[in-house]
This record gives structure tokens, sequence and C-alpha cells, in this order.
């Protein structure tokens, strides 16, 4: 593959099988998603505009998204499988907030540098495999993003690297995070319906929206592209909640038990030396007593 800038990435292979030089192509659903950004992601409230009749009935959170969205000082969005970070670069451009663009591969992440270079972007640049541990230490991050992203990152059929996708946006998603995924041609099958392998392991933890085509760039609302809002459930949020303090308690109950357990031989073992004490010092008694006898 020749791409941007001119160069060749190495030949080898992806974990989905797919080349390695998939991150240092620039595909059109990273196009979408950029464009979308551009429209729809907001620096000030003032920017904000009004919804078109048509999108009325929407859902609350995509028309939220749609009314343009301002997203909060002092946070950070995460771009995940950034390939040449265009989406990181507007994202950047169009708001306030700090911006990693990340990805797993290292020629990548070197034309991703060069590519914020070139465009005087702020856009911070981090290695991130997806499905590794500790991410958010990783990205030394203390509090969930309020933003993740991805465009063309759900394609393939290898399951055990869609379920590692899964860990790392569910591990870095908080109650109050958007997930915004743009899938072009070539993504998995089901994909584009919120099906498939993937959706299908995300709905048990997010709600997923399809974005309407006609907020979509005018060339690109024919099906080929779409974006995908997912948010996590405020049930699975309770449910995780549940098991926290259930584990607490667990833990609790098994140290009381513990402890429990420990008191009765610790009180066995007192009451035997308090006797063994009680035994000496009557002996100790007798044998004064013989001692003064004998004296006398």
């Amino acid at each position: 593959h020749i791409v941007a800038g001119g160069r060749n990435l190495t030949d080898g292979r992806e974990e989905t099988g797919a080349t390695a030089a998939t991150g240092g192509a620039l595909w059109e659903s990273s196009f979408v998603l950029a464009d979308w950004f551009s429209r729809f992601l907001c620096r000030k409230h003032s920017q904000r505009q009004k919804l078109e009749p048509s999108m009325i009935r929407l859902p609350i959170p995509v028309k939220i998204l749609l009314e343009g969205f301002v997203l909060p000082k002092g946070s950070v969005g995460v771009e995940i499988g950034a390939g040449l970070g265009l989406a990181s670069i507007v994202a950047k451009k169009c708001t306030k907030i700090r911006i990693l663009a990340t990805d797993g591969d290292l020629s990548v992440l070197s034309l991703l540098k060069r590519n914020c270079e070139i465009n005087q972007s702020k856009v911070n640049v981090r290695k991130l495999k997806w499905g590794a541990k500790d991410v958010m230490k990783k990205l030394k991050l203390k509090d969930p993003p309020s933003i993740i992203f991805g465009s063309g990152i759900v394609y393939g059929k290898d399951k055990g690297v869609f379920r590692k996708l899964h860990q790392t946006i569910t591990d870095l998603a908080g109650s109050e995070t958007i997930v915004l995924l743009a899938h072009g041609q070539g993504a998995a099958p089901g994909v584009h319906d919120g099906s498939g392998f993937f959706f299908d392991t995300m709905k048990e933890e997010f709600e997923i929206y399809k974005l309407p085509f006609d907020s979509l760039h005018r060339n690109h609302r024919n099906g080929s592209n779409v974006i995908h809002l997912l948010i996590k459930k405020t049930e699975t949020l309770a449910t995780k909640d549940e098991k926290k303090d259930r584990s607490k308690d667990k833990k609790k109950d098994k140290k009381k038990k513990k402890e429990e357990k420990d008191v009765k031989p610790k009180r066995e073992r007192k009451r035997k030396l308090s006797e063994l004490c009680k035994e000496k010092d009557l002996k100790k008694k007798k044998k004064n007593k013989k001692h003064s006898k004998s004296q006398n």
C-alpha cells in the first residue's frame, strides 16, 4: 500500500487479517465522521441550531446531538483506531477539549503524528492496543472521556478482535460518555443495521441509535455509510454498582466469619494459658511453703 505522504507501511497483518497498512489509508467513513463533527460539534452553546421538522420525533439523545452539542470544559475525547487521524484533527478544531488519537500500529502512529504536525493540530497521539488492561491508566485519564469515537474499525470476522474492541470501549466509557462509531463499505456483516456479533455484544451494556442519513454529508446519504451513537445503559451502571456492593458485602461477611472462627480458638488458648498460669502459681506457692517449713 502507498499511503498519504508517499510512505510504504509494513506487509504484515493485523489481528483482523487485514494488511497492516489498513490504518494508513483514508477511509470513506473517516471523512463522513469528520464532516459530521464539522457541522454538529460546537465550541460554544451559541452555535447550536434548531432541528429540522423531520427530526422532531427522533430519540432524545440523537436530537441533543443534532441540535449541536458542546463537550464539557476540561474533559477529554478519545479516538480509537485513529489511522491518519482526520476525525481527531477536525474534532480538535471544533471543540476546546483535549483530544487523544490512539492506534495500535507503530507505523501508523508515526504517520498520525506527522499528519497532526502538518495540520498544526494539538491532538495528542498515544499507542493503544484493543483489549489492553488498565486502559484508563495507560492513557493517563482520571475521569472517563466525554466522547469516544472511531471510523471504519468494525470489519473482518474475528470475534476475538470484536471482544477486545468491546472491552476497550466499555472500560473507557462512563455514564455520560458519548460513543460515536462511523462505518463505511467493507464493515463487518450486519454492522450498518446495528447487528452482528460486535453490536450484539455491545447491546448488553449500551443503548444504540442510528443517526439519520439526512445528517450525513450530502454525497453519503445512500446507505453506504452510517454513524451509530452508543450510550451506556443506566441499568448496566446500576447493575455494576450492585455487583460491587454485593462483592463488598460478601467480603465483609467472609471477614466476619473468619474473625468469629478466630475468636473461639483465641478464647480457648487464653483460657488454657490462664489455667496453666494458675497451676504454676499453685505449684510455686506449695514449693515456697515446703521450703519455709524445712528451714524452720
